[in-house]
């Protein structure tokens, strides 16, 4: 069923309690049903993997296109808005046959903490020597059943990387570096990796 065990999962987690209730009278065990539905939605063909690694090339591209925008936006102006950053995102994708089902989202100072932040011209905010900034962008290439590619980076705008922010950067980075590792690990031994699931109860 569409169950998400603690609701560890809440995007996919559906069924409401009543239900599962009542199957459970009858005896039955409810099972989250994502490892069954995976099979059918989530499992790539030779083609989706290859418009999955050239969209990924691109969308790692972007990234240099938009820091050199801002770079030199910022040594002729003084400034650029966040806007402005998207829209030259967008120009990328549009000159490189892709498409997306949402512009990309460039947040400054206080927008980079926003989750999901919407870069609209109401909240514009301008990016400028001493800005912390975010972008995070998803693109695919624009035919059928491409498969999209989505990064997130952040950028420190300046010469000098604060102190505060490399210590934040290098706890994100061991996380990452750690669940690299840990899908390694597990493929090597053949073990199942369950991804945000736990077989032990927490404690309360």
């Amino acid at each position: 069923m569409e169950y998400s065990p603690r609701n560890a999962n809440p995007y996919i987690s559906r069924v409401d309690a009543g239900t599962v209730e009542l199957v459970r009278s009858f005896g039955a065990d409810v099972l989250a049903s994502g490892d069954l539905i995976q099979q059918f939605e989530a499992v790539w063909d030779a083609d989706q993997e290859k418009s999955h690694f050239e969209a990924a090339k691109l969308c790692r591209a972007a990234y240099d296109v938009a820091f050199a925008f801002i770079a030199d936006e910022i040594r002729a102006h003084g400034k650029v808005m966040e806007t402005a950053v998207q829209a030259r995102i967008m120009k990328h994708f549009a000159d490189n046959g892709m498409t997306t089902y949402s512009p990309p989202i460039v947040g400054v100072g206080p927008h980079s903490g926003d989750p999901h932040f919407d870069t609209a011209a109401a909240t514009d905010a301008p990016i400028q020597k001493g800005s912390f900034v975010l972008i995070d962008l998803w693109a695919k290439m624009n035919r059928p059943r491409a498969v999209y590619a989505d990064y997130t980076r952040v950028v420190y705008v300046g010469d000098t990387v604060p102190e505060q922010y490399a210590k934040v950067f290098a706890v994100v980075a061991a996380a990452r570096d750690a669940g690299i590792q840990k899908a390694k690990d597990a493929f090597a031994a053949g073990t199942p990796l369950l991804a945000g699931r736990s077989t032990t109860r927490p404690a309360t």
